[in-house]
């Protein structure tokens, strides 16, 4: 059994991906027309995650990938989630009605880890 704090992140992170970037299909089942406001306030997060994972994996690659279960980096996990879901997310989410715990709660965690190679 995968650890709740890994669940949570990948969870979150597709989440966020899907309201900056639209539905993809696996997380939420509309997409979300955020104004450029709330991109704004969303994107700083983001950005600051992407440079999280360039450094764990020493490239500057830009689509880089997230941080693998097996790597055994939990409180990388804990720290992001915490960081991505309340640094500008919470608020889009709320304006939305999207409730988090709930997407969390049933995310397909282990399909998004399939779908990612990250087992």
């Amino acid at each position: 059994m995968v650890n709740t704090d890994i669940l949570a992140y990948y969870a979150v992170c597709q989440l966020w991906n899907d309201l900056m970037w639209g539905n993809d299909g696996y997380g939420l089942t509309e997409t979300y027309n955020l104004s450029q406001e709330q991109k704004d306030l969303m994107m700083p997060v983001g950005i600051a995650h992407r440079e999280a994972l360039q450094a764990f994996w020493g490239t500057d690659e830009m689509n880089v990938r997230y941080i693998p279960v097996s790597s055994g980096n939990e409180a990388f996990y804990a720290e992001w989630t915490e960081k991505i879901r309340y640094e500008g997310m919470q608020d889009v989410s709320d304006f939305f009605g999207i409730d988090i715990d709930a997407f969390i709660d049933s995310y397909d965690t282990e399909a998004f880890l399939t779908r990612n190679d990250l087992w």
